[in-house]
């Protein structure tokens, strides 16, 4: 009888530290968790942060082509040396089925 209590009791303080056990890893975590979304937010901020200062300069540099692009004409261009191509010729892209056809003398 006197062995059965001290079981008893026994059983009860390894249930007592499991169980103790399980909530200190369940807080621990709950910290974990919640300063891993801080920082995770403080980075996203900084990110947005870089991808606006990115878009401003990506304007900028867009309204200065479009001022670019507007001053070049046809006089301006001959002045800095374009001249206009006389004798044109195009590459065209020849297909596998005439090519075949071309090797083998002709489609019949």
């Amino acid at each position: 009888m006197k062995t059965k209590v001290l079981q008893l009791n026994n059983t009860g303080r390894k249930v007592f530290w499991i169980l103790s056990m399980g909530i200190g890893c369940a807080i621990g975590l709950y910290f974990y968790f919640v300063i891993a979304a801080a920082v995770h937010a403080a980075e996203l901020e900084g990110m947005q942060r870089n991808i606006q200062l990115i878009t401003t300069d990506i304007s900028e540099m867009e309204s200065k082509y479009i001022k670019l692009n507007d001053q070049i004409n046809i006089e301006n261009a001959q002045s800095f040396g374009f001249k206009e191509a006389k004798n044109v010729k195009f590459a065209t892209r020849q297909t596998f089925v005439s090519a075949l056809s071309e090797a083998e003398g002709g489609i019949r």
